[in-house]
């Protein structure tokens, strides 16, 4: 029985790695055969684009994944009708932001693209909430896969300009949301409610400040880097960043399964799976940064400084000492106590990025990122943790 159990565990935990990492590992794969095709500074100009395309996509998705994923746990019979809120009150969105991003973004080149790309990605990302619930995790990495050979055999068949590319990416975006539109097609229906739209708007807020505060702690150094550097230093420091991003992932979604624990313990178990977690993650840290240095210096073949990855480990690490305190967080409802505090780590990360950047490059960048992990750090681990 408890044999049973375990595997029942282990499988759930294995499923949860493949369900986040089948995209990372996909656009790794893909970065890897542009850069090495046609260059760094290739790869910056379309990672410029889409920092602002994610952007936009941060303020059009308001925060569903987390909101949605409760609702449909919470209530699986009104799974179709809280899908459908969301779909239109992201509509609603995308018909105000999409022409301020047309306008605000002229520069891109073809200025018509975006918002057609900004549609397709838009599209998918409805049902990305219910692959995960539903975990159709074959599906979507078959799916991945699929799109991600098609664009890398078109892309050593012919040479393509950037603008080419992006539109290679916005059509496997829209086909990508066709087939996700297939395999979730019985929970659509042809209506439309402006009062359900506007109860998720309403209801899921604290969830998009939460996403919009995520977002500029994780990434407003990235933004500050595409302003003051060159597109070559944007696409080595984004490889570099979204490995630190996974390595996050990866502890997160180790634990993500098991997290259902943590609303049943008490104050001294917490701390005692937390001290665990913080030195389990000191020696995961290592093994992963150093597997970010074999991967840079061989693969995408970047020359990054011994400093440089010291700075990775650091930021790597850092995350471990506040991950279960946002859960508790969570746990307790103190959703908007999170939002602050992850709003205080971006603005931290901004500021010192901002001092930084122009003089030490991407080590600064990454010390930036370091300064914020740490307001993290205080943050979180100020006041006490409440009992379950």
């Amino acid at each position: 029985m408890n044999r049973n159990k375990n595997r029942r565990r282990i499988a759930f935990a294995l499923s949860s790695l493949l369900a986040h990492f089948v995209t990372p590992l996909i656009n790794v794969i893909l970065s890897v055969v542009i850069i090495r095709t046609y260059a760094s500074e290739f790869w910056g100009t379309y990672v410029q684009h889409l920092l602002w395309l994610s952007l936009l996509l941060t303020l059009i998705n308001w925060g569903s994944k987390e909101f949605l994923l409760k609702k449909f746990s919470e209530r699986p019979a009104e799974i179709g009708r809280w899908l459908l809120a969301s779909i239109a009150g992201k509509c609603l969105m995308f018909l105000w932001i999409s022409p301020i991003g047309w306008f605000c973004l002229q520069w891109s080149e073809p200025s018509w693209l975006l918002p057609w790309w900004l549609l397709a990605r838009m599209s998918w990302q409805f049902f990305e909430v219910l692959n995960i619930y539903r975990r159709f995790f074959l599906q979507v990495a078959a799916i991945e896969l699929l799109l991600t050979s098609s664009i890398i055999g078109i892309a050593n068949a012919t040479e393509l300009s950037v603008s080419h590319f992006m539109m290679l990416i916005a059509i496997a975006d829209g086909v990508k949301a066709i087939t996700y539109l297939l395999l979730h097609r019985k929970y659509l229906k042809p209506r439309f409610s402006l009062a359900e739209a506007l109860q998720f708007l309403a209801l899921g807020l604290p969830y998009f400040l939460l996403a919009l505060a995520g977002l500029m702690a994780s990434r407003a150094e990235l933004y500050l880097l595409s302003f003051l550097k060159n597109k070559s230093m944007l696409a080595q420091y984004q490889i570099l960043g979204n490995f630190v991003q996974y390595a996050h992932l990866f502890a997160a979604s180790i634990l993500m399964p098991f997290l259902q624990n943590l609303y049943r313990i008490n104050k001294a178990a917490f701390d005692r799976y937390e001290r665990q977690f913080i030195v389990t993650g000191s020696l995961i840290s290592g093994i992963l940064t150093g597997s970010i240095f074999g991967i840079t210096t061989f693969l995408y073949q970047f020359t990054f400084s011994y400093p440089t990855f010291i700075l990775v480990y650091f930021n790597i690490w850092g995350f471990y000492f506040y991950f279960l305190r946002i859960q508790a967080n969570f746990r307790d409802n103190k959703i908007f106590r999170t939002v602050l505090i992850v709003a205080v780590m971006g603005l931290v990360n901004a500021m010192v990025a901002w001092l930084l950047i122009p003089t030490f490059g991407i080590p600064g960048t990454l010390a930036a990122n370091l300064s914020g992990v740490m307001a993290g750090i205080i943050g979180f681990r100020t006041g006490n943790q409440s009992n379950s």
